[in-house]
C-alpha cells in the first residue's frame, strides 16, 4: 500500500510540474510575446523554449505563485 501511495504522489507532482497556461500578445509587428503561468520555474522555462524555438528575451518575471514569465521571441 505504501508503494502505491508513493507512486500516486509522484504521478500527481509530475503532472503539476507540466501544467502551464499561456497567453499570447504582440509586442511589435515582428515579435510574439507570451505570458506563461506555471507551478514550477522549470516548467515555465521549458514552455518558453518550446514556444520560441529561435530563443527569447525575458520581459518580466513574477516571484509569487503561480509563477509567471513574460517572454518575447527572437
Amino acid at each position: 500500500m505504501k508503494q502505491i501511495t508513493l507512486l500516486f504522489l509522484f504521478v500527481i507532482l509530475s503532472s503539476c510540474s507540466m501544467m502551464t497556461y499561456t497567453n499570447q500578445s504582440k509586442l511589435s509587428n515582428t515579435s510574439k510575446t507570451y505570458i506563461i503561468n506555471c507551478a514550477f520555474w522549470d516548467a515555465c522555462y521549458a514552455k518558453a523554449e518550446k514556444l520560441c524555438s529561435s530563443g527569447y528575451s525575458l520581459v518580466d518575471k513574477s516571484a509569487s505563485l503561480p509563477y509567471s514569465l513574460e517572454v518575447s521571441c527572437k
